[in-house]
């Protein structure tokens, strides 16, 4: 099982922790092939301690230090609009589930994860369920 507690969010440009989506915790089930790799990316790639403001970015008073399982090679926390351009789509595109990126397409340019919001029964970021432009 995983325990969801906490999300990273951006406003502007700027990261902050923030309750998940509807401002509830939760635990979610997660096979136990998943959880024997987890438990190896963990040993080799150790969580790393990001701080970051709680609630809303300019709460710099109420900042908070949580461990992360992926972080940037600086060690810091990563966007979602990072993460669904640079790593989730075009791992998306090398499955087939969307199409390659077309020809001349700017980076952020990709087509958008199935309607459903899932992507071989694996939830898709939010990021991905929006249909960017190709034109």
């Amino acid at each position: 099982m995983i325990h969801v507690r906490r999300q990273v969010q951006a406003l502007k440009g700027r990261l902050y922790f923030a309750l998940p989506k509807g401002k509830k915790t939760r635990v979610v089930d997660m096979p136990s092939s998943v959880a024997e790799e987890l438990k190896r990316h963990v040993e080799a790639f150790p969580p790393v301690k990001v701080e970051l403001p709680w609630g809303r970015p300019e709460a710099e008073g109420q900042r908070k230090k949580f461990a992360l399982l992926l972080t940037t090679r600086f060690g810091n926390a990563i966007a979602v609009n990072t993460w669904s351009t640079y790593t989730w789509k075009p791992a998306l595109a090398e499955a087939g589930i969307i199409p390659p990126r077309a020809e001349g397409a700017k980076n952020w340019q990709w087509e958008a994860a199935p309607k459903d919001g899932t992507c071989c029964g694996i939830p898709t970021p939010p990021s991905c369920w929006r249909r960017e432009s190709l034109s």
